[in-house]
């Protein structure tokens, strides 16, 4: 009999064979999600590095220069593409992300961004914000790079980070900010804090009312400890825009164009902030990307990159969950439209079945063996002569 060709399968067997492979993917792609977050990590305490190597920068200097950069939302396209060669070429002396610096909590999201700033040719911080802590992700967060709200004076200036999420006590970190601030020796203070004050941004882009701040007694006292102690600049991000106002004698800039969907072309722009440090002076500028683009294009381009972005972070995810739904689909066809015999059939072909000669009569057995009265021929398909 001729050897049946593998692409004249019937419709049935490659529904099979491609239900096992499907199996077997998923089955892969769920042990490689364990593993990632059984294994060993490969980097952790980043910020103490980095802390370390910025003070190391800013020894006895009063003049320098660092970016600002918020809501980077792991992307690829804007932000290592664009922004991070620019850093690397443009006399910045480290970086800072104002919140956001992740699209979410996940393990594969925290590897990604570390990968991304790791093409940077100066440290860099990060600042806990609203996705940093989604999906989980604060003991992530801390395991990778330090605590949700930590400080650190280098140079002339003090630096301190505050956790606006809610999972830190209120408390706790007003009276923490309290006694930082006051026993600050610095010329100049700057606070981080990745959403921003509700009475300080008025009008958001559209969809994002809810993205401010929303503890006001920890908003209210953080602008009357940084007006008590004259606090420089309040750096935030969380809305897709750039803005800076100053109330009271302290600025405060949200900037959130490192990344992510801008949906107001109008108010939105992708884009970085460069803080220059010049002994008692500050100042503070956007740099725009894209500046020649038209609105629409903008909209469009950072839809593209955001998909792109999730693809190049979570394909694990993406594969699993599409594997899972063709198991499923798979399952349901096979249910509803493959014909199912609930009975048996017992009809037998009687073809197969060779008696003796001799006519005697025959019942049925296990083995071949040669007829005892006529010794004539095999009996063939477990069939034997008897009298």
């Amino acid at each position: 009999m001729p050897r049946r060709s593998f692409l004249r399968l019937s419709h049935q067997r490659w529904l099979r064979l491609f239900f096992s492979l499907n199996l077997a993917l998923v089955v892969g792609l769920i042990a490689h999600q364990i593993w990632l977050y059984v294994a060993e990590p490969e980097f952790e305490s980043v910020h103490t590095l980095q802390v370390a190597d910025i003070r190391e920068v800013l020894t006895e200097r009063t003049d320098y220069r660092f970016a600002v950069v918020g809501n980077i939302n792991n992307s690829v396209n804007v932000f290592q593409d664009e922004i991070v060669p620019l850093i690397n070429q443009g006399g910045i002396d480290f970086l800072i992300s104002a919140g956001n610096a992740v699209s979410g909590g996940q393990q594969e999201s925290y590897q990604a961004i570390y990968h991304s700033l790791e093409l940077l040719n100066v440290p860099y911080l990060l600042t806990y914000g609203d996705n940093e802590d989604s999906d989980f992700g604060s003991y992530l967060f801390y395991e990778y790079f330090g605590p949700h709200f930590y400080s650190f004076v280098a140079g002339n200036s003090h630096f301190i980070f505050l956790d606006g999420t809610g999972k830190s006590s209120t408390s706790w970190q007003l009276d923490w900010l309290s006694r930082e601030l006051a026993a600050s020796e610095a010329q100049h203070r700057f606070l981080f804090i990745g959403l921003p004050l509700h009475n300080v941004v008025s009008d958001a882009p559209l969809f994002e009312a809810d993205n401010y701040l929303n503890d006001p007694r920890l908003a209210d006292g953080i602008m009357a400890l940084a007006e008590e102690h004259n606090v420089d600049t309040v750096f935030s991000a969380n809305l897709t825009l750039f803005s800076q106002q100053t109330i009271n004698g302290v600025d405060y800039v949200t900037t959130g164009g490192a990344g992510g969907i801008l949906i107001d072309a109008d108010s939105s722009f992708h884009h970085y902030v460069i803080v220059d440090v010049e002994g008692e002076n500050v100042a503070i500028a956007p740099v725009r990307l894209n500046v020649d683009s038209p609105g629409w294009w903008r909209v469009l381009s950072s839809v593209g990159s955001t998909v792109y972005a999730f693809f190049y972070v979570s394909y694990t995810r993406f594969l699993l969950i599409v594997g899972l739904l063709t198991l499923l689909a798979l399952r349901l066809y096979r249910l509803i439209f493959e014909d199912r015999h609930y009975y048996p059939d017992f009809d037998i072909d009687p073809t197969p079945f060779w008696v003796s000669l001799c006519g005697w009569r025959w019942y049925p057995i296990t083995t071949f063996r040669l007829c005892p009265a006529c010794r004539y021929r095999w009996i063939a398909c477990a069939m034997v002569c008897t009298t």
